[in-house]
């Protein structure tokens, strides 16, 4: 028999072992029941005697004679041995008697010292041969109900709560042994629970124990350590989640979910729920603002911005408020939402920082430069002119923050093919960028022209 089949009782039934009555009382359900015998009494001068009140001084203490001599008469007294004359029995010492009074009935006689008239028995008592007897009254112990001989009273039974009581008053705890592990009394014939977790709803719920049915998560949990609220409070204990009917313990997170919750395999993929990537053991989640809105290993970073979390591009891709601009298609960094995933290096000079961040391009500073972001693998110009031999041409020099492009023509007569400071004037003849402050490196690099020193 199992410890389930033996504790699975109903709602109007104490299940067995759970009650306990005094020593020798019976117990059935939650009533105990006390059985003495009632005491038989009888007034005074009576004694109980063959189920009835005896008063044997009350009519006759001796024998009432029935034949021959003092019929009718009570003989008592000392009783001696007549003697056989030729006209019957005597007592009188002429004749060798003891003296007395001969008294006999059918069955005895004798020389009796004494004789008087049988008095009559007192009021409430009846004859019964030489007797005067009456009936026997019985009583029982203050709270008792007398049913004939038997007393019986009832009471409620106590729970058991300790050891001692387990197996203190036969016959109630009969049958029962103590179960530490769960301080509770079972049937003798279940196995002991090793602790609360183990045990079913029904035995939790029925049997006084230091266990407590959770509700809320579905397990038996010790008193002394409460019941959780959710399967997510749960993470603090292992045990109980998997132990729970209605959770689920993950271990990659180190997270206790509800049974139709998501087992996340990684911090990052539970970005998706941030109570989830808090609650765990493994996680932290990087909250917005502050940081980027992601789920990152404990060790793992809480990135400030999306551009500084460039440096990883799956953080970044799952984070909930940034976007990985990937090499393929943009420049390798990390935007925001709503930002700009720029097509190429030149493209992304609109915003420097975006540029300097990303794992594609450079940025060329006007401290040192001409303002423009540039490939890795590009050359950051010193100064405009020189900008001009960039392979990317004017492509280089329009977006930059300190140039600007002068388009070409043909000898030179309308424009010299030249980038220019914003400052600077864009010639139309190589003779008139003579007169340019930069006029050699203006001329020298120009597509169109040539410097004579």
């Amino acid at each position: 028999m199992t410890l389930l089949s033996v504790l699975l009782l109903g709602k109007t039934a104490d299940a067995a072992c759970t009650k306990y009555c005094d020593s020798g009382d019976t117990l059935s359900g939650s009533t105990c029941t006390s059985t003495v015998t009632a005491s038989d009494n009888c007034p005074s001068g009576f004694s109980p005697s063959g189920g009835q009140c005896v008063d044997a001084d009350a009519r006759c203490s001796g024998l009432i004679s029935t034949e021959f001599s003092n019929p009718g008469e009570c003989c008592y007294g000392t009783k001696k041995s007549s003697v056989s004359t030729p006209s019957g029995p005597s007592c009188f010492p002429e004749h060798g008697g003891p003296g007395g009074f001969y008294c006999s009935t059918s069955s005895t006689s004798g020389c009796f010292s004494s004789t008087r008239t049988p008095s009559s028995c007192p009021s409430g008592s009846t004859a019964d041969g030489n007797d005067c007897v009456r009936g026997l009254t019985y009583t029982c112990p203050s709270g008792y109900t007398r049913s004939g001989t038997t007393c019986t009273d009832t009471y409620a039974a106590s729970t058991i709560t300790t050891s001692t009581q387990c197996n203190r008053a036969s016959p109630a705890t009969d049958g029962c042994k103590w179960c530490s592990g769960v301080s509770a009394c079972l049937p003798d014939a279940a196995s002991c629970p090793a602790s609360c977790l183990v045990m079913p709803q029904t035995t939790c719920t029925n049997i006084p124990s230091t266990c407590q049915w959770c509700s809320a998560i579905g397990v038996c949990q010790k008193d002394s350590i409460g019941c959780f609220a959710s399967c997510l409070i749960a993470t603090a204990d292992s045990s109980v989640c998997d132990a729970s009917t209605s959770c689920k313990y993950c271990t990659a997170i180190g997270v206790c979910q509800p049974n139709a919750g998501i087992c996340y395999p990684t911090c990052l993929a539970a970005t998706t729920e941030s109570n989830v990537c808090d609650g765990s053991t493994a996680c932290k989640y990087c909250l917005t603002p502050g940081s980027i809105g992601v789920c990152q290993p404990n060790g793992g970073v809480c990135y400030a911005s999306c551009l500084a979390a460039t440096v990883e591009a799956n953080v970044c891709e799952g984070s909930t408020s940034c976007k990985y601009c990937s090499t393929s298609g943009s420049i390798g960094v990390c935007q925001p939402d709503d930002g700009t995933c720029y097509s190429s290096c030149l493209a992304a000079s609109v915003e420097s920082t975006v540029c300097g961040g990303s794992v594609s391009c450079q940025w060329c500073a006007t401290s040192a430069s001409i303002g423009v972001c540039q490939p890795k693998a590009g050359t950051c110009w010193a100064t405009c002119p020189p900008a001009t031999e960039d392979p990317l041409g004017s492509a280089v020099c329009s977006p930059s923050q300190s140039c600007k492009w002068c388009p070409g023509a043909a000898g030179g007569v309308g424009g010299i093919g030249v980038c220019q400071v914003n400052t600077g004037t864009c010639w139309t003849s190589c003779l008139s960028a003579t007169t340019d402050p930069s006029y050699a490196d203006v001329c020298g690099y120009s597509t169109e022209c040539k410097w004579c020193p």
